[in-house]
């Protein structure tokens, strides 16, 4: 399970992005080295986490991607 801190922050994202001015359209996720976010995240397997957060509101943040600070490592999910 992602940080308690993250969960929140997307949560009140998702609130937000009801608004037509506060939309998220697209999240970016880095870190320094693969291993730490999936430390960070709790997981290996990033789509069923960002398909949560497209549970709460299907049209959130239609582009997310997860990459290193160097981008060693990129991952976009659609």
């Amino acid at each position: 399970m992602p940080s308690e801190g993250l969960e929140q922050t997307l949560r009140r994202r998702v609130r937000l992005h009801n608004n037509p001015d506060t939309r998220t359209l697209s999240i970016r996720l880095v870190s320094l080295i693969k291993r730490s976010m999936i430390s960070k995240m709790g997981t290996k397997h990033f789509r069923p986490m960002v398909e949560r957060w497209r549970w709460l509101e299907p049209t959130f943040a239609p582009a997310v991607q997860f990459r290193t600070l160097h981008n060693s490592w990129r991952t976009r999910m659609h």
